[in-house]
């Protein structure tokens, strides 16, 4: 019971009315981030990537006059698409 009593008053920060990220509740949550990479070439010398995940912290951010969470970032890979590797970034 006391855990979802904490929780509630938790989630009333989240959903402060804020002005600037400052004012939005400095906690972090684990999420999770993904980014297209570059890997090497293949025999033909075309770029070669994949997608990568990453564990990193989330934190709130004031948008719309509201504390909310920072989104998690996984875009779209299609490893079979010719254009696959244009996005990908070195590590």
């Amino acid at each position: 019971m006391k855990y979802f009593i904490a929780l509630m008053m938790f989630s009333s920060l989240a959903q402060a009315a804020c002005m600037t990220s400052g004012q939005c509740p400095r906690e972090t949550v684990a999420g999770v981030t993904c980014v297209i990479v570059k890997t090497g070439t293949d025999v033909t010398g075309n770029t070669t990537c994949a997608k990568q995940c990453f564990s990193v912290p989330l934190a709130y951010e004031c948008k719309k006059n509201e504390c909310v969470l920072e989104k998690e970032k996984n875009p779209y890979f299609d490893p079979n698409s010719p254009r696959a590797c244009r996005r990908a970034v070195e590590l």
